[in-house]
């Protein structure tokens, strides 16, 4: 679901950025140049910057959908961004998305919301024809785009479009992630916030997309002081350049059409 065109990010209103954990937002945040800080009831400080040539907001939501959903509804009602962008690790879900895969999220699914037979499937919310929640498709090229460069540029792990699977789950079991995978064929990684976040957007009509990096493989072999410290060391420097590069191509994006519309 498209909402506006590029021209409009960051005139709009600022584009808010968010991650779950300070460790996913921390290189990105040191790009920035903060103008102030906005006390949040729902989460962290949101930093209110400017990163490149556009306005941006940055919030760490904590874990979590409800933490991701709360966070996303206050930020949206306070700073009336022109669109939402969401960063962080998660668990691959595919034999195609292994340790380091850089996946742009196309839609996402909540996998452990189940309201048969109310709803015709699972994860399907009632009243939506859809179960899954898609990204907005300008937001989603210009991350894929940045992607593909940083990706020529020398990183090592693939670089994916895809669904991702939300649920409020932290899955380090095989049987259970190679469950949910039976149900949602199509997924490849699984987080705890990007539903839930792409479920608010819908209802604000703000578009959004998502960038998720896979940290572990959702299994026994899990262990979270090392998917932390490859998160902060790894992670987080590659989402930043990412997102970087996206925000830029939608400024000059914007900048061509106001130059467009003047002449």
């Amino acid at each position: 679901m498209t909402y506006r065109g590029a021209g409009q990010f960051g005139a709009d209103g600022p584009v808010l950025l968010l991650t779950a954990m300070a460790q996913e937002a921390c290189e990105l945040r040191s790009r920035m140049a903060v103008s102030r800080r906005v006390a949040s009831v729902v989460s962290e400080d949101f930093l209110e910057a400017t990163l490149g040539n556009l306005a941006v907001v940055s919030g760490t939501c904590g874990i979590g959908k409800v933490a991701a959903a709360a966070t996303t509804a206050a930020a949206i009602e306070r700073f009336e961004p022109s669109a939402v962008v969401l960063a962080g690790i998660s668990g691959s879900l595919s034999a195609h998305a292994p340790l380091g895969a850089m996946v742009v999220v196309e839609a996402a699914i909540h996998h452990d919301f189940d309201c048969r037979p109310i709803a015709a499937r699972e994860g399907q919310l009632p009243g939506r024809d859809a179960v899954a929640f898609e990204a907005d498709g300008v937001l989603k090229a210009a991350l894929a785009d940045s992607m593909a460069r940083y990706s020529a540029g020398g990183w090592s792990g693939p670089a994916l479009v895809g669904e991702v699977c939300s649920g409020d789950q932290l899955v380090a079991e095989a049987r259970a992630r190679d469950l949910i995978s039976m149900r949602f064929p199509d997924a490849l990684c699984l987080d705890m916030e990007t539903a839930a976040v792409a479920q608010v957007c819908e209802g604000a009509k703000v578009p959004w997309s998502a960038l998720r990096m896979v940290s572990d493989q959702a299994d026994e072999s899990f262990s979270a002081q090392a998917v932390l410290s490859w998160c902060q060391d790894v992670a987080a420097p590659a989402m930043a350049e990412v997102v970087t590069g996206a925000l830029g191509g939608l400024a000059l994006e914007g900048r061509a059409e106001a130059r467009e519309k003047v002449q």
